[in-house]
């Protein structure tokens, strides 16, 4: 008992003073906002949500791109491989810097007809490996990619991967030509992922993913387009979803469009023309010059069936006689 007696007591008073502490404590310093009072940021071009459902046909030309990729690269490597589509994704263009390693492998592109910057993401190994199957090599291996990474592209190289990319550029074309004219042209690639901001980290971006096995080589290749872009054209790609399923879905459409792409055609590229009189003809001799109407080192005409349809240069390819494509020749009626 004389151990209870000396616990302190505490008096009314001081219970009320504690109690009013209690209260004040689990009382908010401040009132919770209403309903009313609270703001929301909304981004109206970062949106996920409404791309995914207002241009559901994103997913359809994709599909194209990566048939076209396919058959593309099919006849510049002379080797097959398979390209299978991923789902476009929407985000911020900081995710895609994010998953960037060194070295990386990332092309900056203008996007001609949607007249924006984007920029193409690929497996380092993947290009390195396609650049040398271009050239008629084996492929690459990891030695190459240590390579990049010490000493990033070499100016053969960029050369090589802007004529790669070409490829891809034509793919790309095909798929989108019932949306929209668009072309892409390279303006510089980056090995270093410091050097590779291409786009604002910011902005928010629609990524057209591509999962790529060629030749024991697989790895993953990504188009970057900022998703502003195509704001202009959203009503056709809305208006066009039922075309392009239409089109897709018809076996007999595929199959005749096939043995149409196998049709021979005959290619003749003209190094120039000269005008003779009869008399000048017949008195040719071996070792005698008749001179052209085209500049040295101009470009070239390319017939397709006899009806002009390029400007080409002359290059040598494999030790063999080439042209190498510079323009497109447009028709009168165009």
């Amino acid at each position: 008992m004389a151990e209870i007696d000396d616990i302190e007591k505490i008096t009314p008073e001081e219970m009320e003073a504690l109690a009013e502490v209690l209260h004040d404590s689990a009382t908010p310093a401040s009132p919770i906002a209403s309903e009313d009072d609270v703001v929301l940021k909304y981004d109206l071009v970062g949106a996920s949500g409404s791309p995914r459902h207002s241009m559901p046909v994103l997913e359809l030309v994709h599909d194209r791109f990566a048939q076209g990729i396919k058959e593309q690269l099919t006849r510049a490597t002379r080797v097959e491989g398979q390209v299978e589509t991923l789902s476009p994704v929407h985000g911020k263009a900081a995710e895609i810097y994010s998953g960037l390693e060194n070295p990386c492998t990332v092309i900056a592109v203008e996007a001609i007809g949607l007249e924006t910057t984007g920029m193409l993401v690929m497996d380092p190994l993947l290009m390195m490996h396609l650049l040398d199957l271009c050239i008629g090599g084996t492929g690459a291996n990891m030695t190459a990619l240590k390579t990049l990474e010490l000493r990033g592209f070499s100016k053969t190289e960029e050369r090589l991967a802007e004529h790669l990319i070409r490829f891809f550029g034509r793919a790309l074309s095909k798929a989108w030509s019932e949306i929209a004219d668009i072309r892409i042209e390279v303006m510089r690639l980056e090995s270093n992922p410091r050097h590779a901001i291409i786009l604002n980290p910011n902005d928010a971006v629609v990524t057209f993913p591509l999962k790529m096995d060629w030749k024991d080589v697989k790895g993953e290749v990504k188009l970057v387009l900022p998703l502003s872009c195509l704001r202009p054209i959203e009503s056709r790609l809305a208006s066009t979803v039922v075309g392009i399923k239409k089109e897709l879905s018809s076996p007999w459409q595929e199959a005749l469009f096939q043995h149409i792409e196998e049709t021979p055609v005959e290619v003749v590229v003209e190094l120039g023309r000269a005008e003779l009189t009869l008399r000048q003809l017949l008195a040719l001799q071996a070792g005698e010059l008749v001179r052209l109407d085209k500049e040295p080192g101009g470009p070239l005409e390319l017939s397709v069936e006899g009806t002009p349809k390029y400007l080409a240069k002359p290059v040598i390819h494999h030790g063999n006689m080439a042209v190498e494509i510079l323009d497109v020749l447009t028709q009168p009626d165009e």
